[in-house]
C-alpha cells in the first residue's frame, strides 16, 4: 500500500468513529434545544397561572375593601375600616405587579389599563361615602345598587382577562404537551438509532476480532513456515557456500596446471610453433585466464550471500582511497581523474563496500571513450524519508558515481545487473559480466537499492541508496 493511504478497514473504522461523534453531537444539541423548549413552555404555563393569581388577588383586595366599607356604613364602627385601609394600600402594588406580569401581552396590558380605571372609580366612591356624616336608607340602597353594578363590571372584566389567560394557558399547555411528545419521540428515535449503531459497532468489532484471530493464526502458521524455510535456507546457503568454495578450489587447481605448463611451453618451445600454432596457443592461455577470472567472480558473488556479518562504522572516503589504490595501474594507464569529497560514515560491511566501489570505478574506467581520459565523480547527499527522490521508506544516503564514458541505451538498465549479462562484446571490453550483479547483491544485503541513469555517448550515473540504521 502506498504511504499515506488508508486501508479499507481503517476508512470504515474512521467513518464509524465520525458517525459516533456526529450522533453524540446531534444528541447533545437536540437534547439541549428540547430542554430549552420544554423549560420555556413550562415557564409560559407558570406565567399564565401567575397572571390569573394576580388578577384574583387584585379583585379580592377590592372586594374585601368593599365589605369593610359596608360594615362601617351599617354599624358606624370605625374598626370595620381597618381592613379597608390595609387593602386600599395593597391595591396599587397589586395592580403594578399585575402590569409587570402582563408586560409581554399588549392586549392584556390595555385591559389592565381599563381595569385600573374601573378600580380607581370604585375607590373614589369608597372614599366619598366614608366621608359622609350620615347615610339614610335610600342613599345606602343607591350606593349598594351602584356598587353592585360597578363590582359586577369589574368582576366581568377580570373574568374576561382570566378567560384570555385561560385560552393562552390552554395553548401553552398544548404547546408544552407537544414539546413533551416531540422530546419523547426524539429520545425514542435517538435511542433506536443509538441501539442500531451500537449493534452495528458490536457486530463489526466481533467480525474484526474474528478476522484478526484468523489473521493471527494464519500469521503464526506463516511465521512457523518462514522459520522452517529460513533454517532450510541457511542450511542450503551454508552448503552452497561450501560447495562454491570447494568447486572453485577444485576448478582452480587444473587451471593452475594449465597456466604452469603453458608458461613452460611458452618459454621452452614457443620458437618451434608455426605462426598459426602460436595464435592457437595464445588463445588457450587467454581462455585459461578468462576462466580464472570467471571462477574468482562466481566465488565473490557467492560470498555476498553469506549473512550474519555485523555492520561496522565505515568511512566511505577511506573506502574510496582503498579502491583507488587497488586500481592504480588502470588509473595510470587510462589517465583517469577521480574526484570525491564529503562522503559519509555509514553502518556497513567494509569489505563489501570496498568491492562495490572498486567494481563501479573499474567499470567507469573500462567503459571510457577512446582517446578521452575518464572523469569519475563520487558525491553524497542526505535524503529524508519524505523526499521525492528517496526510493527507500527511511532516511538514507545517496551515493552517486558519475562518469563521462560511452554510456548505454537505458532500455538495458535492468539487464546489466543480472549475472553473466553483458552489453558489449568480450573481445572489445574484458570482464565476466558479474561485477554489477555483485554490486546489486551487496547493496541489497545492506537493505539498499542501486539504480543507473545513462545516455549513450555522454556517460552514466550509478546511484546507491543506503538506509541510515
Amino acid at each position: 500500500m502506498p504511504r499515506g493511504r488508508l486501508s479499507k478497514s481503517a476508512k470504515i473504522n474512521l467513518t464509524v468513529f465520525a458517525a459516533a461523534i456526529l450522533i453524540l453531537f446531534l444528541l447533545t444539541f437536540f437534547s439541549f434545544k428540547r430542554f430549552e423548549q420544554q423549560k420555556t413552555a413550562e415557564a409560559l404555563v407558570t406565567h399564565s397561572f401567575i397572571v390569573k393569581l394576580k388578577i384574583n388577588e387584585t379583585v379580592t383586595l377590592l372586594k374585601d375593601a368593599e365589605n369593610s366599607v359596608r360594615g362601617y356604613l351599617l354599624t358606624k364602627d370605625s374598626t370595620f375600616l381597618d381592613p379597608y385601609t390595609t387593602n386600599v394600600k395593597k391595591i396599587p402594588a397589586a395592580l403594578k405587579e399585575l402590569k409587570t406580569v402582563l408586560a409581554d401581552n399588549p392586549v392584556q396590558l390595555q385591559r389592565h389599563k381599563n381595569l385600573c380605571r374601573m378600580i380607581n372609580v370604585r375607590l373614589r366612591e369608597f372614599r366619598y361615602i366614608i366621608k359622609v356624616d350620615s347615610v339614610n336608607q335610600q342613599q345606602f340602597n343607591i350606593y349598594f345598587r351602584v356598587g353592585r353594578f360597578v363590582m359586577n363590571d369589574i368582576n366581568n372584566y377580570a373574568a374576561r382577562m382570566k378567560k384570555s389567560e385561560d385560552n393562552l394557558l390552554n395553548s401553552r399547555i398544548h404547546g408544552k404537551n407537544q414539546a413533551d411528545k416531540k422530546t419523547s419521540d426524539f429520545i425514542l428515535v435517538i435511542s433506536i438509532l443509538s441501539l442500531v449503531f451500537l449493534l452495528f459497532s458490536f457486530f463489526r468489532l466481533k467480525r474484526e476480532n474474528a478476522m484478526r484471530s484468523r489473521a493471527e493464526r494464519s500469521l503464526s502458521e506463516i511465521n512457523a513456515t518462514l522459520i522452517t524455510q529460513n533454517l532450510e535456507l541457511e542450511k542450503k546457503n551454508t552448503e552452497l557456500a561450501s560447495f562454491t568454495y570447494i568447486a572453485s578450489h577444485d576448478l582452480k587447481e587444473p587451471l593452475r596446471k594449465i597456466e604452469t605448463f603453458a608458461s613452460i611451453i611458452n618459454t621452452n618451445d614457443r620458437d618451434n610453433f608455426s605462426e598459426k600454432g602460436k595464435v592457437y596457443f595464445d588463445s588457450i592461455v587467454i581462455a585459461a585466464q578468462r576462466m580464472q577470472n570467471l571462477i574468482d567472480s562466481v566465488f565473490m558473488y557467492a560470498k555476498t550471500n553469506i549473512s550474519g556479518i555485523d555492520l561496522q562504522e565505515t568511512n566511505l572516503n577511506k573506502v574510496t582511497e582503498e579502491a583507488i589504490a587497488t586500481l592504480d595501474l588502470n588509473i595510470i594507464q587510462k589517465q583517469a581523474v577521480i574526484t570525491y569529497a564529503g562522503l559519509p560514515i555509514i553502518q556497513a560491511i567494509p569489505d563489501q563496500m570496498l568491492q562495490v566501489f572498486t567494481n563501479l570505478i573499474e567499470n567507469a574506467i573500462k567503459y571510457s571513450k577512446e582517446g578521452i581520459a575518464p572523469e569519475i565523480s563520487i558525491s553524497a547527499s542526505w535524503l529524508q524519508i519524505n523526499d521525492e527522490d528517496n526510493l527507500l521508506e527511511t532516511d538514507a544516503w545517496r551515493i552517486d558515481f558519475t562518469d563521462n564514458g560511452i554510456g548505454f541505451d537505458e532500455q538495458y538498465k535492468a539487464k546489466i545487473f543480472h549475472i553473466f549479462q553483458r552489453l558489449h562484446a568480450k573481445e572489445k571490453y574484458s570482464g565476466t559480466g558479474i561485477g554489477l550483479a555483485i554490486c546489486k547483491k551487496i547493496i541489497e544485503n545492506h537493505r539498499g537499492i542501486i539504480t543507473v541513469k545513462s545516455t549513450e555517448g555522454i556517460g552514466s550515473v550509478f546511484s546507491l541508496f543506503l538506509p541510515v540504521f
